[in-house]
């Protein structure tokens, strides 16, 4: 079985496309360039430091975020408020959960909206300037966009066959995918055997996006030249800007 860290990000990351931070309650900001220690990003310093203009693009939607495990399930009502409705849960009703796996998933960012870097081209250029002045460390990356979150319930699965009674506030649910991205708020009444779980965290960044300097795909010779320490240096248009993933 992955460690706990890995199987979380790798899992948030194939099912939603952004990276998941680690520990989903750490505190990440658009512009930051660090460098991973078992997929926690350490910040080191800020394009700022670097000297690169940036402007931030404040997102304008609103709206619930969320991602549960295949084998995280959503169990009928058990009490509701105003009776069950047909295709879902009512709201207020207290819902139960039920995680099938060790390690399963449910995350949910309430009230998130996406910030990013303006201009990224330019920011990609900048990147690459610095790499062929030696400026950029090859294990550096940078934040290019941050969901900022109101509010964040995670629940991770010590074992299979755990539980959790939750309920959900103002919306509609009938599975578990619809309970992570439902309107409302979401409160852990109770929660059993969890190897990770955060309640309630505000103002969290759970979800991110990175970009890195690597290499290009090799295609036929290349001629190296020597830069002014000695060494052998890729020549210009060697190197790229691609997306992290995990």
């Amino acid at each position: 079985m992955p460690k706990l860290w890995k199987r979380y990000t790798g899992e948030i990351y194939g099912g939603l496309r952004y990276l998941a931070a680690w520990p989903p309650s750490s505190r990440i900001e658009v512009g930051d360039v660090g460098i991973f220690a078992d997929r926690s990003l350490e910040r080191h310093l800020s394009l700022e430091a670097l000297e690169i203009e940036t402007t931030v693009r404040r997102g304008t939607e609103v709206r619930e975020r969320g991602w549960a495990s295949a084998k995280t399930k959503l169990l009928r009502p058990a009490v509701a408020a105003a009776g069950p409705v047909h295709g879902g849960v009512a709201a207020d009703a207290e819902v139960e959960v039920t995680f099938e796996a060790k390690h399963a998933t449910l995350l949910r960012a309430e009230r998130s909206r996406e910030d990013g870097l303006d201009r990224l081209d330019r920011v990609r250029e900048a990147l690459l300037r610095l790499h062929e002045e030696e400026k950029w460390d090859p294990d550096w990356v940078l934040v290019t966009h941050v969901i900022q979150s109101g509010r964040m319930v995670t629940l991770i699965s010590k074992d299979r066959n755990t539980g959790a009674t939750l309920r959900l506030a103002g919306g509609v649910a009938g599975d578990a995918n619809a309970l992570v991205t439902a309107r409302g708020e979401l409160t852990v009444l109770t929660a059993d055997a969890m190897a990770y779980e955060e309640r309630g965290a505000t103002d969290a960044t759970p979800l991110y996006r990175a970009v890195r300097v690597q290499r290009r795909p090799v295609r036929g010779n290349r001629v190296k030249r020597i830069g002014k320490r000695g060494r052998a240096r890729s020549g210009p248009g060697e190197f790229e800007i691609a997306e992290v993933a995990f």
